[in-house]
């Protein structure tokens, strides 16, 4: 560190860093390859600030799959900025993947936002569970508003959060049940 501070050149601190990229892609690659013998592997160096160059190269493709590499005391619990971006911006499902673990759980988690959104997220879910054996995770969540103040200066009604809970997870629940006609063997 101290030789790379006392060189003014930044081109050769910017060929470090290119060799030291190079180098930690060529080992993802033989590591896939050891795991994985005849997965086609490609490496593409990307450019630009690593969250959106990450979420970006996942246009036309069909999963971007990503290790959640949380850093910090919630590093082994949370995900790190860049897979937080990709899963709420990418234009295709994203697979996070942590690190290896001493048991494993089969386990697919699918966020639903809207009910009455499209079916592919679900369908991908489901399929990928059902293609793993493994069980699936619905989490719902919504807003509730608070009470605004209204024209008029009163506030407006506050929803019943008991009613609007259970008509919720009744709405959830009839539509997983459809899904689990179509998928049997994914235990939800």
């Amino acid at each position: 560190l101290l030789d790379l501070l006392a060189r003014p050149d930044s081109d050769y601190v910017v060929g470090l860093i290119r060799e030291e990229r190079d180098r930690a892609l060529a080992a993802a690659a033989a590591r896939a390859a050891e795991v994985a013998p005849g997965l086609q592997v490609d490496t593409v160096p990307l450019a630009g600030p690593p969250a959106q160059a990450v979420t970006e190269s996942g246009s036309g493709a069909s999963m971007l799959v990503l290790g959640a590499h949380g850093t910090g005391a919630l590093g082994s619990i949370a995900l790190g900025s860049v897979s937080w971006n990709a899963a709420a911006h990418a234009s295709c499902p994203v697979v996070i993947v942590r690190g290896e673990t001493v048991a494993v759980h089969r386990e697919i988690g699918i966020g639903i936002g809207d009910l009455d959104a499209s079916a592919e997220p679900l369908t991908f879910a489901f399929e990928e569970a059902s293609l793993r054996q493994a069980g699936l995770i619905a989490v719902h969540a919504w807003h509730i508003p608070l009470a605004d103040i209204s024209r008029a200066g009163s506030p407006s009604p506050v929803p019943d959060l008991a009613a609007t809970a259970a008509e919720a997870a009744r709405r959830l629940a009839g539509l997983l049940d459809e899904w689990r006609k179509k998928y049997p063997d994914v235990r939800v």
